[in-house]
């Protein structure tokens, strides 16, 4: 948020590029492309609400995901045995969080009084 903030003076597309960029090189070197992809999500969250909490729920999110993935299905996308709950539990997790990132991400609407809900 820091760097974002302080990269503005150049624009808001740059801004988001380089911090996007520096997010990604914090992670591992085999998750560059997806790290770059969702820095730019967390960038334009941080900007559109002018906070850290939509990024920071959102990458918290995400990580949790991960950790769940790990533990239960051992990094294993097609385990041998799958246990249909778990799986459903999954997908209705990764499903709220896409729909929440999207709804984040879709422009704020003008009011007829000019303020934005």
């Amino acid at each position: 948020g820091l760097i974002l903030h302080a990269l503005m003076n150049r624009g808001a597309v740059l801004a988001v590029m380089l911090s996007a960029a520096l997010f990604a090189a914090m992670h591992d070197p085999h998750t560059y492309i997806a790290s770059f992809l969702a820095g730019v999500v967390l960038g334009v969250q941080a900007l559109k609400f002018h906070t850290l909490w939509a990024p920071f729920l959102t990458h918290a999110t995400f990580n949790g995901i991960v950790i769940i993935e790990q533990r239960f299905l051992h990094f294993v996308w097609h385990p041998a045995y799958p246990d249909l709950r778990l799986a459903l539990f999954g997908m209705i997790t990764a499903t709220i969080a896409i729909a929440v990132i999207l709804v984040s991400l879709r422009p704020l609407r003008k009011s007829a009084a000019g303020t934005t809900e």
